[in-house]
């Protein structure tokens, strides 16, 4: 399947739940369960772990097979953790990042 590299928000988390939605018709057939809010969270913290020995490897403090590979997969698997959870719990991301964003130049302007 091809896919544009210059998609938004909401294109991206339409992609990340129809990945979903292949995996819950997966799960169904091998008996496997739906991850939940709370394994989703858990499997992004060990995300953020693997990324960040990635980081100490991409500035000299460790050795890493694949490093230049491997980072964009997990900075990847993480913005697919942060657009379901935002979906699961109903929130607009896009609006949430721009009134964060206008919070922070707000506070930096002063």
């Amino acid at each position: 399947m091809f896919y544009t590299t210059r998609m938004n928000l909401h294109e991206l988390t339409e992609k990340v739940l129809h990945v979903e939605a292949l995996y819950a018709e997966r799960k169904k057939e091998t008996s496997a369960k739906q991850w939940t809010a709370e394994e989703t969270y858990a499997g992004m913290v060990s995300d953020i772990g693997d990324l960040g020995r990635l980081i100490l490897a991409k500035e000299g403090f460790r050795k890493m097979p694949d490093m230049e590979k491997n980072l964009p997969h997990e900075l990847a698997e993480l913005l697919y953790a942060v657009l379901l959870l935002a979906s699961q719990y109903g929130i607009d991301l896009s609006k949430a990042f721009l009134d964060e964003i206008a919070r922070l130049e707000q506070r930096l302007s002063k």
